[in-house]
């Protein structure tokens, strides 16, 4: 935010810039303006400000450059595949930002933090569409996180119960996991013959298994 007196007389919001690149009002007073920043190289930036019918409001000597610094990066992320609960490691440089948690997104969709440092961001995947999403992260003070990094979320089975039964089949499996809302019309085989579905959730399918003899 820029601050100063006059900001606002024109009936035209004045025009921003930083360096060689707008900075996008996202609002204004007579003594406040706060842009949003552009991508530029990084190093000092001179600040204008331009008023219709004014001309370029005077800067203060004590007032300094605005300086751009190396925009922090994402190099790998770990799984790349998963599902709602995942634990996710994405490593970089740059992520610690100003010091305030970083904020990362799984294709628009929170994924909670729950441990960062400058190389190393840990956070758990939210429910989301199954699918490829890609991976933002916004660092505190710095800004969005440059590479192109995606995550698939995928339905999975955690666990199965009973382990065992009759050949003759009638018992209800169950079938513990996350995602099979998302897939439609699920199919659930035991060695290749088909396990009646009898409930299904987000989370679970009961099937009743069938005969094998």
């Amino acid at each position: 935010c820029l601050y100063g007196a006059r900001l606002n007389s024109a009936a035209t919001p004045p025009t921003v810039t930083l360096g060689t690149a707008a900075c996008a009002l996202q609002s204004i007073n007579d003594s406040a303006a706060c842009c949003l920043t552009a991508a530029h190289p990084a190093g000092a930036a001179n600040l204008s400000v331009l008023v219709e019918g004014v001309g370029y409001a005077v800067q203060q000597a004590a007032v300094q450059p605005f300086t751009y610094a190396a925009p922090p990066q994402l190099l790998r992320v770990s799984p790349t595949v998963g599902h709602v609960g995942s634990q996710l490691e994405l490593v970089g440089s740059g992520l610690s930002g100003s010091g305030g948690a970083p904020a990362v997104s799984l294709g628009g969709v929170v994924c909670a933090v729950v441990q960062a440092n400058d190389t190393h961001i840990r956070c758990t995947a939210a429910s989301s569409p199954l699918g490829s999403v890609p991976i933002a992260v916004t660092v505190d003070g710095t800004g969005l996180a440059s590479g192109s990094l995606s995550f698939t979320f995928r339905a999975v089975v955690t666990a199965i119960a009973p382990i065992n039964g009759s050949v003759g089949g009638g018992l209800p499996l169950t079938l513990s996991g996350f995602g099979f809302d998302q897939l439609g019309a699920p199919a659930v085989t035991v060695d290749g013959h088909a396990c009646e579905i009898v409930t299904e959730s987000a989370t679970e399918i009961v099937c009743a298994a069938p005969a094998l003899v």
